[in-house]
């Protein structure tokens, strides 16, 4: 987990309002991005809201911040070095006081006796040792040795085709290609590749230094055509009395309407009163329509074109704009 908390009450920090703004930028709800990275959404929306308590471990934090940036098209280092400023990994070990001269004395007076002791111990020790039969070279270097301190490195992913779910250990990374993600160096690691279409490749790898690896991946067998059920493709003025049928089915009869046509992506949810009547990126040429009175948040206000009662529609800002209003 992070190394520091964020008080109750905080704003979140600069990383988490940046990435939220990218995320309805892109017309994106948290569990859309969630299906896009791999991530889970609760890790994502810890992160929009910079609550350490919502994240896993540190490195794997860093990771899925690394992975949402790159999705929605923004630089990742600025984000990381945010991150590390609000959850910085070091802590200051504090300076020892200063030891008083006469307790400094004595402490000096029992080290020197304490290591006449030892010595003689050690020659007791050394003598009595001299009568135990001296191991031969083999037997020396069945000793075990010592196990090295842990150590950083940094691993370089990719995949033909790009676009595989990479899995560490069981650690999800992101997907590839993944650039310098750093990890314990370790004498033997599993990688494993997931991507839809594709075989699922699991590999065996050294990783005790900087590693860069690309995994060729293998497509399955198409199934027969026979197995294969095609859904009925419809016109756009099907999807749309179709939409509208089962929203009308689902609101009340009362109010004057408002409708929502899409003409581009965009995220979008409409309330009423605390009752969330949907919430979705809708296909391109849905028109949803809805009785007031009524809330609309729109993730991209440039690709809906919003109509109250018999009024002229129009759209409320631009394209990549996060608009909300009430209606009517």
């Amino acid at each position: 987990m992070a190394s520091q908390a964020r008080a109750a009450g905080d704003e979140p920090a600069e990383f988490g309002k940046t990435l939220r703004q990218a995320r309805e930028r892109a017309g994106l709800s948290l569990q859309e991005l969630a299906r896009r990275t791999s991530v889970r959404s609760d890790y994502l929306r810890a992160l929009e809201e910079t609550d350490p308590r919502g994240l896993p471990e540190r490195i794997l934090a860093r990771g899925y911040l690394g992975a949402a940036a790159k999705e929605l098209g923004i630089d990742p280092e600025p984000l990381l070095t945010q991150y590390d400023a609000c959850f910085p990994a070091a802590h200051a070990v504090p300076r020892p006081a200063r030891a008083d001269p006469e307790v400094l004395f004595r402490i000096v007076t029992i080290s020197l006796s304490a290591l006449i002791i030892a010595a003689l111990i050690g020659w007791w020790i050394y003598a009595a040792l001299q009568n135990r039969p001296v191991r031969t070279a083999r037997q020396a270097s069945a000793a075990a040795p010592a196990a090295p301190p842990s150590r950083t490195v940094l691993l370089s992913v990719n995949s033909v085709p790009s676009g595989a779910a990479v899995y560490l250990d069981n650690s999800y990374l992101g997907k590839t290609p993944v650039s310098d993600f750093p990890i314990i160096a370790r004498s033997k690691a599993v990688l494993k590749f997931v991507r839809s279409g594709d075989e699922v490749l699991q590999e065996t790898a050294t990783l005790d230094s900087n590693t860069s690896l690309t995994a060729d991946l293998v497509k399955l067998p198409k199934t027969p055509s026979a197995a294969v059920k095609t859904a009925p493709v419809r016109s756009r003025a099907e999807a749309t009395t179709a939409a509208s049928a089962a929203t009308q089915s689902a609101a009340p009869p009362a109010g004057t309407e408002v409708s929502f046509d899409f003409t581009g992506s965009s995220w979008i949810r409409i309330r009423s009163g605390q009752k969330v009547l949907y919430e979705g990126i809708p296909a391109v040429g849905t028109v949803l329509r809805f009785p007031g009175p009524l809330h609309a948040r729109i993730g991209s206000a440039g690709n809906v074109r919003v109509r109250v009662g018999s009024g002229k529609a129009k759209t409320l800002g631009g394209v990549g704009s996060v608009v909300s209003a009430n209606f009517p």
